[in-house]
């Protein structure tokens, strides 16, 4: 359905002059209320006062011996011929007077038979003994006796658990031995995992030493590591075993491993 729209219609003459004239009528109200108004100047004040001047002989004579009254300046500005003279203009200054005379300076005398009296005095009751070191006799030097190595006491090696397990009992505590090997050796990292009772049902070597005799030992040795059971409802728990390796060279042990734990 179309819809039929009519066109706007232009305003008429009379009603845009009708427009104009509401408009200038709308201006004029708005001036008369709200423009500067005159307001009358006030009328200025009567002066009481009057001034008379005195004219008889006695005062004309007075302003007569004045010569510089014809100067408009006189009272206006300082002069040396107006009242200003006396007051300020023909002071005299002040002189500055010192109560205390400067005095020439006196310089200490110098006592040249007392220069290193005080040095002396120290080195004297300061003198340090000489170090005689050729008068002390040499020290006895311990006798040197070979001990075979099965008498020697090698630092042992450590075993560290971490992981889950880190926070259970181990209840077969092991002894590392020192390993003897022609290198520094790294860790031995073992991964095991632990059933309910305690016992590793799982173990993995993740990380060797650089010895595979060393790792061998610590896998065997993980296998034989019981851990306290563990509490109701809870299952497997996985952890790590780090062997940290104390190596010491081949020829200064004989028979450090503990037995049962040969590697293969």
């Amino acid at each position: 359905m179309a819809v039929h729209v009519s066109p706007e219609r232009p305003w008429s003459r009379r009603r845009l002059h009708g427009l104009v004239l509401l408009c200038f009528a709308a201006q004029v109200i708005l001036v008369v209320l709200f423009g500067e108004r005159r307001t009358s100047a006030l009328k200025p004040g009567l002066f009481a006062t009057s001034v008379h001047l005195l004219s008889d002989p006695w005062s004309m004579e007075q302003l007569a011996a004045f010569t510089e009254l014809g100067d408009p300046s006189a009272f206006a500005l300082p002069s040396q011929e107006g009242f200003s003279r006396a007051g300020w203009l023909t002071y005299k200054l002040v002189p500055d007077e010192f109560a205390d005379t400067p005095e020439e300076p006196k310089w200490l005398q110098l006592d040249a038979e007392g220069l290193g009296r005080n040095l002396s005095a120290f080195l004297a009751t300061n003198a340090t003994p000489p170090i005689r070191i050729a008068d002390e006799s040499m020290p006895e030097l311990a006798a040197l006796q070979a001990r075979p190595s099965a008498e020697l006491e090698f630092p042992q090696s450590e075993l560290r658990i971490g992981g889950a397990l880190a926070q259970r009992k181990l209840l077969t505590p092991l002894t590392v031995p020192p390993w003897p090997h022609t290198d520094i050796l790294t860790n031995s990292v073992v991964h095991l995992l632990v059933d309910a009772d305690g016992a590793p049902i799982s173990t993995a070597l993740v990380w060797g030493s650089g010895s595979k005799e060393a790792d061998n030992f610590a896998v065997a040795a993980t296998k034989r590591l019981r851990f306290k059971p563990a509490r109701a409802g809870e299952s497997v728990m996985s952890g790590t075993a780090t062997f940290l390796w104390h190596t010491l060279p081949p020829r200064a042990t004989t028979n450090i491993l503990s037995p049962g734990l040969t590697p293969p």
